[in-house]
């Protein structure tokens, strides 16, 4: 949900988000359902427990995850801490080595 990003939005406008709404993380943060055998899984907040889960489903899956959610990380934490706030007025500044490459 990027609570940060709010937490700035506010600020730059001098008023606290919490004057306005309260954030709650959520505990699981998603409940998927599979229809063919009605099953479902509950994703949690903290990506160990979500990543031994799906081990729990899968041998191997645990360390393709944690792969995938370091990426994903990285990611943004580029997204929301270079390019969010970024003014993008011209084709030059969207054009960015940094983030051709990554």
């Amino acid at each position: 949900m990027m609570p940060e990003v709010f937490e700035q939005w506010f600020e730059n406008l001098g008023y606290k988000r919490d004057d306005f709404f309260e954030l709650e993380q959520l505990d699981p943060a998603y409940k998927c359902f599979f229809r063919e055998d009605q099953s479902n899984i509950e994703l949690h907040s903290d990506p160990t427990l979500t990543a031994q889960q799906f081990e729990d489903l899968e041998s191997g899956a645990k360390e393709k995850f944690s792969s995938y959610f370091e990426l994903a990380k990285f990611k943004y934490d580029i997204g929301t801490g270079i390019y969010l706030n970024k003014i993008y007025d011209s084709w030059s500044s969207i054009l960015d080595t940094f983030l051709i490459k990554n």
